[in-house]
């Protein structure tokens, strides 16, 4: 929810859709969608610990009900992923890992859901080790990931595999290697099909920008900025915090005095601060650390080292 008007919308459908008897007898299956669906309200409504509640007891009622993980193993697989990214927002590594953990222990038969127990897996170590920093660790073994990648890709729902093009960029910018975050957000940008995970869709184009940034194409930047403003205007995804860093980059192109960038740097840097903490704008801070980039052009020091320091205060 990008403000209250859309919070309460979710409040609204959600109250709406449970009229019913609550004690109505319902399947397992009817259970797990009325768990999940409230999992959805209090994700977006920024309720992350009445997520982590409803999320622990879909995971408990499968547990229960199919102990050896063959008729509900999609939904399994889907609750443990949607777990993993609450207890990640919550602030608990040690137990996003364990759910990792659990991910990867859940026995798979078909090649299709091999492909997707393997894009789910990975997709979480990633964004584990991105919200981490461990960067270059990461890129050291990525050649295996992305080997594994090519043999299931033709089996892996869209969704998944944007979210795949986004990490391997994210972890490859984190590294230092801007040349492979290029290559990997440029098949995210390529897919013209925005009706799946807009939301990446957006990102994806604030970090080409970044990426463009750090590598010098400053002809390319001028462009994309405009290109990028234009999209995320026309679907009213516009964030404050996106909102604020185009200005800045708009501006960017025409500024020649280091001096100059570098108190631009700082004044984004400011105004950003103020939506850390919003209800409606901190998520944008979960697709990019904005905040200890900019302070790694402040202060001279790579992203990496910034942001793991910043994780520590």
């Amino acid at each position: 929810a990008r403000d209250e008007e859309q919070r309460q919308a979710y409040e609204d459908l959600m109250d709406e859709s449970f009229h019913e008897d609550e004690n109505a007898p319902l399947s397992t299956e009817a259970k797990f969608y009325q768990l999940n669906a409230q999992y959805t309200k209090y994700l977006c409504t920024a309720k992350p610990e009445k997520a982590h509640d409803a999320m622990t007891t879909a995971i408990e009622l499968l547990d229960r009900e199919d102990p050896e993980k063959k008729r509900y193993l999609t939904k399994y697989i889907s609750a443990l992923n949607n777990l993993y990214v609450i207890q990640k927002e919550l602030g608990l590594p040690d137990k996003a890992l364990e759910t990792l953990r659990k991910l990867r222990n859940v026995p798979v038969a078909s090649l299709t859901h091999k492909a997707e127990h393997f894009m789910r897996s990975y997709i979480l170590e990633l964004d584990l080790h991105i919200s981490t920093a461990n960067f270059s660790t990461a890129i050291k073994d990525i050649g295996v990931i992305e080997q594994d990648y090519q043999n299931f890709k033709k089996y892996i729902d869209k969704s998944s595999r944007l979210a795949f093009f986004y990490n391997f960029s994210y972890l490859y910018f984190g590294a230092g290697r801007f040349d492979r975050a290029l290559i990997w957000n440029n098949l995210l940008l390529n897919d013209h099909d925005l009706s799946i995970r807009e939301d990446i869709h957006c990102f994806g184009r604030i970090l080409n920008l970044i990426i463009h940034y750090e590598i010098g194409n400053d002809d390319l930047l001028e462009y994309a900025v405009k290109s990028t403003y234009r999209f995320l205007y026309k679907r009213k995804r516009l964030f404050k915090v996106e909102g604020v860093i185009l200005d800045f980059l708009k501006r960017y192109p025409n500024w020649v005095d280091r001096q100059q960038i570098l108190s631009g740097f700082s004044d984004l840097h400011r105004k950003l601060l103020v939506f850390k903490n919003d209800d409606f704008e901190k998520y944008a801070f979960e697709y990019f650390d904005f905040i200890s980039w900019l302070e790694s052009k402040i202060e001279k020091e790579e992203f990496e080292v910034v942001k793991k320091r910043n994780m520590n205060t």
